[in-house]
């Protein structure tokens, strides 16, 4: 699923490309990717008008129109989207076509058809509305220290909770517990303020180092743990061998020598 950094690169995309243009028509593939709203209803509420901005709150996209209310993007497994300035053909899995009145359009493509697109009232009221935490790249220290402090389970777990943190997911988490040398199973709330300092800074760190790579595994730096997840690889800090690990039912990876 994309994680923060995925979406951020998605954010600026839209914000560069698709702003402040009215849009004209709505041609909808696929209705299972609406969530609050028939195709007629989205061609409705989007007609003659302009997305104002392209905000993010963890793995969502939000782009609130020129007067009120906003089209959310949720982009699922595999989703992306492809901004054209003039005529151009349906690209490939496209799911939601938005055409602009200057011929142009924006194509929000799902290939496995798991995202969402919906309207609502806000950023502010999709928060409130789907229970999300604060954004894992902007949120302070202090509230990243509440939250974690007063989670039961594991630190891994508090980490890709939607509801504690919005926005890193199996892969980000894994990288973040890596750089700082903390083991995915030590218990959330009873880590000592250093570890938790440590585990903020390297968070705000690693999303900040994905962003600037655009999200590429393969533009990443190679002491990220990213470029070695599969059991029995070198650890890109120590030469010790990576392991695999299950919590809540997703495989992640981790050094045992590093992350003791």
């Amino acid at each position: 699923m994309p994680e923060l950094p995925d979406v951020e690169v998605e954010r600026r995309y839209l914000a560069a490309t698709s702003l402040h243009r009215p849009i004209e028509k709505v041609r909808v593939s696929d209705g299972r990717v609406l969530k609050n709203l028939t195709p007629s209803g989205l061609g409705r509420r989007v007609h003659r008008r302009s997305l104002a901005h392209a905000r993010r709150h963890g793995k969502w996209l939000v782009a609130p129109f020129e007067d009120d209310a906003a089209l959310v993007l949720h982009f699922g497994m595999t989703g992306f989207l492809k901004a054209y300035r003039s005529e151009a053909a349906l690209t490939p899995h496209c799911q939601v076509r938005f055409r602009f009145a200057d011929g142009g359009s924006l194509d929000y493509v799902a290939s496995r058809k798991l995202g969402e697109v919906r309207i609502a009232a806000s950023l502010d009221d999709l928060v409130e509305r789907r229970g999300l935490g604060p954004d894992a790249w902007s949120v302070s220290l202090a509230v990243f220290q509440e939250r974690l402090g007063s989670r039961r389970g594991t630190v891994k777990g508090a980490l890709t909770h939607q509801s504690v943190l919005a926005g890193l997911g199996n892969m980000y988490a894994d990288e973040t517990l890596f750089q700082a040398r903390i083991h995915p199973r030590a218990p959330a709330a009873e880590l000592p303020e250093e570890k938790v300092k440590r585990l903020h800074g390297a968070m705000r760190d690693v999303l900040q180092t994905a962003v600037e790579a655009k999200a590429d595994p393969e533009a990443m730096p190679d002491a990220f743990l990213l470029l070695h997840r599969c059991s029995g690889a070198p650890c890109p800090r120590c030469q010790g061998r990576v392991e695999s690990y299950e919590i809540g039912g997703r495989r992640g990876y981790y050094c045992p020598r590093c992350q003791t």
